[in-house]
């Protein structure tokens, strides 16, 4: 912290330094009390998912929901005869 406070010109109070490590630490996470998502890294919403599931096909039931569930949060895995890019046979 003692390059931060070169760069302010002014001494960086020791509450001023926690204040800063505290937002630094919690940058990557959403600020709403109620959030969907733990951080910023989860990039499916689940339970919108879940509910937008469940609307769109109303005469399945919850064991297909959760397999279409499943099939579109988990990364594809490459097998050892594909190349670089993803391929719909694996």
């Amino acid at each position: 912290m003692a390059s931060l406070s070169l760069l302010l010109k002014k001494p960086v109070s020791p509450g001023s330094k926690r204040r800063l490590a505290d937002q630094e630490r919690h940058r990557d996470r959403p600020r709403r009390t109620r959030a969907e998502r733990d951080d910023y890294g989860q990039v499916v919403l689940a339970q919108r998912l879940r509910d937008a599931l469940a609307r769109l096909n109303r005469a399945l039931p919850a064991e297909a929901l959760d397999d279409a569930f499943r099939k579109l949060t988990r990364p594809k895995v490459r097998s050892s005869s594909c190349a670089t890019v993803l391929c719909t046979s694996c």
